[in-house]
């Protein structure tokens, strides 16, 4: 699809601009053509907004006005309470919007791309319209001459090659992490003293460290803790590697986001080319204590049937595809399993999802029976997509149960294109 086509079908056929003063209605298609198209949800009586909206004016003039003419554009997309407030807010900013009155498409595009507070700034490639990133606030922060443009994620060595040679431990020995992660698996723990579930999973990993270091695997802190007194004693318990504190509390917040990390705590596994094994190896620490599945590798296809396949269904985005009895299993898992060797070969590279297929019957595991049951409504015959750590669903189950139709679902997601809702 051309590029405008795709804000066309995004934003409808017109947008406003100010020229001169004047609002002025301009034709979508007429947008740029490459680079990156910004989507600003933003609202007047939001104060982040009203501290945050100059400083993205200062930077989109500036940048918009040098070396990247033509190849950045923002649209505000707004949460004003009228259109009275719109007007007054919008009067202040220097690129397109999307007309107020058009409420419904505005509220569209919010669940289309996830907003759960504002200010949100979201960079789209203007190709495609693809997501580039999410984290557009902190791309004008942290990049205000527009160095990194177009601003695509960084890759897992490029974002901890930061933390080469400012690696400790709480003896105060110096490591380099090239030297302490070679020919092992590498577990990243992001945590806190001040997080409650943070103080009571530390002692359970440390635990399993030492008790499994014959499987090859080394864990880095990555603190999240307030002051510098908090992140001593804490790290006091651990017998692993870390920064010190004034680095991590520098470095660890781009290392949560490269991540997609929501909360803590979290422990990420990654093999030894840095490739991400799993996001939430948490929950296996605590369902594999023999370490009997390690390195428990994500985008597996499998039955679900045991706390086991519980932990993995709960760590990852799922396709989960259920039948009524045992006698469809053996078709459904035929078409599931081409499903995930196409996705497989076709993913983004940090593109994570787990498969399985339910039989809903009295020999299910009762943790996945209550959890088809209460989560997913209890019909079978059906494919879900899962997003267990946002806590959603996709809003319409999947009832063409082929190859393709699965597949296209399940892209979708990875894309942020697919509807998704609260798992009941």
């Amino acid at each position: 699809m051309a590029s405008g086509d795709v804000f066309t079908n995004m934003f409808g056929n017109t947008l406003l601009r100010i020229e001169g003063g004047v609002t002025k209605e301009i034709e979508t298609s007429t947008l740029i053509k490459d680079g990156v198209i910004a989507l600003y949800f933003s609202a007047h009586w939001c104060p982040p907004c009203r501290t945050f909206t100059p400083t993205l004016g200062d930077w989109y003039k500036k940048l918009t006005s040098g070396s990247l003419k033509d190849k950045l554009e923002i649209v505000f997309l707004s949460s004003d309470q009228s259109e009275e407030e719109f007007k007054d807010y919008y009067s202040s900013m220097p690129w397109c919007a999307l007309p107020y009155s058009d409420r419904e498409k505005k509220a569209e595009l919010s669940k289309k791309f996830g907003i759960k507070g504002i200010p949100s700034l979201i960079f789209l490639n203007a190709q495609n319209g693809k997501i580039i990133t999410r984290e557009g606030r902190e791309v004008v922060n942290e990049d205000p001459e527009g160095e990194q443009f177009p601003w695509k994620p960084k890759s897992i060595s490029e974002v901890l090659s930061c933390l080469e040679d400012k690696l400790v431990d709480n003896k105060g020995g110096q490591y380099k992490l090239s030297e302490i992660r070679k020919d092992k698996y590498l577990a990243l723990y992001i945590s806190a003293h001040w997080c409650p579930p943070c103080k009571v999973f530390t002692p359970k990993l440390v635990e399993a460290y030492q008790k499994h270091q014959d499987k090859g695997f080394e864990v880095i802190f990555i603190s999240f803790d307030r002051d510098e007194e908090s992140f001593k004693d804490y790290f006091e318990t651990m017998p692993w590697k870390s920064a010190n504190y004034a680095d991590a509390n520098k470095l660890g917040p781009k290392i949560a986001r490269r991540f997609g990390v929501k909360g803590i705590p979290t422990l990420v596994l990654m093999d030894k080319n840095l490739e991400v094994i799993n996001q939430n190896a948490r929950s296996f620490i605590e369902h594999d204590e023999k370490f009997e599945n390690f390195p428990w590798s994500a985008n597996i296809c499998t039955t679900l049937n045991s706390e086991k396949d519980f932990a993995y269904l709960v760590s990852h985005p799922a396709v989960l595809y259920t039948v009524s009895d045992e006698s469809k299993f053996n078709e459904a898992m035929q078409i599931l399993d081409a499903v995930s060797k196409k996705f497989i070969a076709n993913k983004p590279r940090d593109a994570i999802i787990n498969f399985f297929c339910y039989v809903d019957d009295e020999k299910a595991n009762s943790a996945c029976k209550e959890f088809f049951h209460k989560g997913c409504g209890g019909v079978a015959n059906q494919v879900f997509i899962i997003d267990p750590q946002e806590q959603m669903k996709n809003k319409e189950p999947i009832t063409k149960l082929d190859v393709d139709s699965i597949y296209t679902q399940a892209m979708s997601y990875i894309e942020g294109e697919l509807d998704m809702v609260k798992v009941d």
